[in-house]
């Protein structure tokens, strides 16, 4: 549950989910939440899906919204792990 993604979503929309790997700023994504370092179980209290929108990919600049939470020292994106 949450308002991140309102007004384009709302709590209880259903979607519609494609798998890719193919990334864009803007694009929506969905991943499993991980909790501790290990997936969480359906019904374990904690949500099982995260739904979120990718503000950057790895090599693009800090968007000033999220430059707070990300530090001062870090100008770009750095590469990341992605897991099938």
């Amino acid at each position: 549950m949450g308002h991140s993604m309102v007004p384009s979503l709302a709590h209880g929309d259903r979607v519609l989910v494609r798998r890719t790997w193919r990334f864009r700023t803007g694009g929506i994504v969905v991943a499993h939440h991980q909790e501790g370092g290990r997936r969480t179980a359906a019904g374990s209290g904690a949500s099982a899906w995260l739904v979120k929108r990718l503000a950057a990919l790895p090599g693009d600049g800090i968007p000033g919204a999220v430059a707070p939470a990300v530090g001062g020292g870090v100008r770009r994106v750095p590469a990341g792990i992605a897991e099938p």
